[in-house]
């Protein structure tokens, strides 16, 4: 890894021996860090933008700390600065902001979320960019999880703030709803304006970026927000609290064998799992202390199903878990596949750690995982194809991991929810 580089106006001048702004060849140096840090007057800032003046620019001003900001970045790369991170018409500035008490500490690992070699990451640690575009927008707060346009010619001024961006939007809850971040609609004006340019030449035409590895990240997000997400895409807390049981059926595979399942749970902690038809059946029983089981055994091994089982809550970890006497910590973001999700670390009151992985868009738990005492993966969940049934987002499909080998897919074709006729529990998030 490459250390930051602070440059102040000084060295800039002793570097170029011409002026404060860097020529196009210093801003796309092969050998550039990872971030810059700027100083109170945003030199670096400024001379950057300035000497792309021939280009359109995408400035990007995120705190990253911010769970919510992680996301438009990670949202923004998947539409558009992926596809176009090659492209010498374009260029992405991103400045971190130290927002929700976020440090330089922090900028490290969001970097990877977007970058390229026409991505360039500044920290400005003492938050000037945000005030500048405060007056810019002329707002009345802070102007950070803001995301700009700016056409060619465009420049910023001596003294002045930053120029007014052709297009701009934003993850703020006060700024007008019209303009709250859309990925798809900003792609959508980025390649209109790129349109409108002459193409590019044909060796700097670019493929997709290839994801970087993405570690977890810290963020600053209240563990509740998180918790409230999940309850939301369930139906909400005090709704899913009137949930009185579940009837799952479909099929359950295992290697090339195919049977007919059904599932159910009850309130508190009943579970059945019914596999194979009435010449062969597996039969397997929980009430939340003693696992009973009849028949032959179909699908999943006993000693897994041992292990979750003693880990089973019929309304997830995250409902009333100060109540159940399990402890829940907000790990950071990290990138799976095409999401970027919350990540939670459950100690359950058994003394089993699970981690549990929220989609930051649609609040669907899309993974769990059992880690052993050493911190490494001992059993995996996946949840997948979520579907509403009885007015309730869930998953349609389980697979069944044991050190990182499937064991079994669960497929539901029909869910029923039963539910009582209220309820009068509190939330506890």
């Amino acid at each position: 890894m490459k250390l930051p580089l602070t440059l102040s106006c000084s060295i800039v001048l002793a570097l170029t021996a011409c002026s404060a702004e860097q020529s196009e060849e210093q801003v796309f140096q092969s050998d550039r860090p990872d971030y810059y840090v700027v100083d109170e007057n945003l030199v670096r800032i400024k001379s950057d933008f300035n000497a792309m003046q021939d280009k359109i620019r995408l400035v990007f001003i995120v705190g990253p700390s911010c769970g919510i900001c992680l996301r438009g970045m990670d949202d923004l790369n998947e539409s558009i600065v992926k596809y176009i991170q090659n492209d010498p018409r374009i260029h992405t500035l991103v400045i971190h902001v130290p927002a929700l008490a976020a440090e330089e500490k922090h900028v490290i690992g969001a970097v990877p979320l977007l970058a390229g070699p026409r991505v360039t990451h500044y920290w400005d640690p003492n938050g000037h960019t945000g005030l500048e575009y405060q007056k810019t927008l002329d707002i009345p707060m802070y102007a950070w999880d803001v995301w700009f346009v700016y056409e060619r010619g465009a420049r910023w001024e001596a003294g002045e703030p930053p120029p007014y961006p052709d297009y701009w939007e934003h993850q703020l809850p006060s700024l007008p709803a019209d303009k709250k971040l859309d990925a798809e609609r900003f792609a959508a004006e980025v390649n209109a304006r790129l349109a409108d340019l002459p193409p590019a030449s044909e060796d700097a035409k670019v493929a997709a970026l290839q994801q970087r590895d993405v570690g977890i990240i810290p963020v600053a997000q209240p563990r509740s927000v998180m918790i409230r997400q999940n309850h939301a895409s369930r139906g909400g807390y005090h709704t899913l609290k009137r949930i009185e049981s579940i009837r799952y059926e479909g099929t359950t595979e295992t290697g090339d064998r195919s049977y007919p399942l059904t599932l159910r749970t009850q309130r508190p902690y009943q579970y059945e799992r019914s596999v194979g038809d009435a010449d062969s059946q597996s039969l397997l029983r929980w009430d939340g202390a003693v696992a009973k089981r009849e028949g032959p055994q179909l699908d999943l091994p006993v000693s897994f199903q041992d292990e979750v089982l003693v880990s089973y809550e019929f309304d997830g970890w995250m409902t009333d878990w100060k109540d159940k006497g399990h402890q829940v910590w907000r790990l950071g973001m990290k990138k799976v596949g095409d999401r970027l999700p919350w990540i939670m670390e459950a100690e359950l009151s058994n003394g089993r750690t699970w981690h549990i992985y929220v989609d930051s868009h649609t609040g669907d738990a899309f993974r769990t995982t059992l880690i052993d005492a050493e911190g490494n993966e001992k059993i995996r969940i996946e949840y997948s194809d979520y579907k509403e049934a009885d007015g309730f987002r869930l998953p349609h499909q389980i697979q069944y991991f044991e050190e990182n080998r499937l064991l079994t897919t669960d497929r539901f074709s029909l869910i029923h929810v039963s539910m009582a006729s209220s309820t009068s529990e509190e939330d506890a998030t």
